[in-house]
């Protein structure tokens, strides 16, 4: 029965999986995550100090029609 057992081990592949922190910088999967915050922090750095035309006068609309309301 051990014999079969040992013929049954042999078929299977134990993989063990692990990771290391230096993973973060070294892997290729990590890199594209880096490097879609990169773009997406990029793209915050130039749209936010650029306001959109109206938005003052529109958020003091808002605020007069909440006032009124409440």
């Amino acid at each position: 029965m051990s014999e079969n057992q040992h013929k049954v081990n042999q078929q299977f592949v134990k993989d063990r999986g692990s990771s290391k922190l230096s993973d973060l910088w070294k892997k290729e999967d990590y890199w594209a995550i880096w490097l879609g915050f990169a773009l997406l922090f990029l793209g915050l750095i130039i749209y936010l100090p650029q306001k959109p035309e109206g938005m003052a006068e529109k958020i003091s609309k808002a605020n007069a029609i909440l006032k009124t309301e409440s």
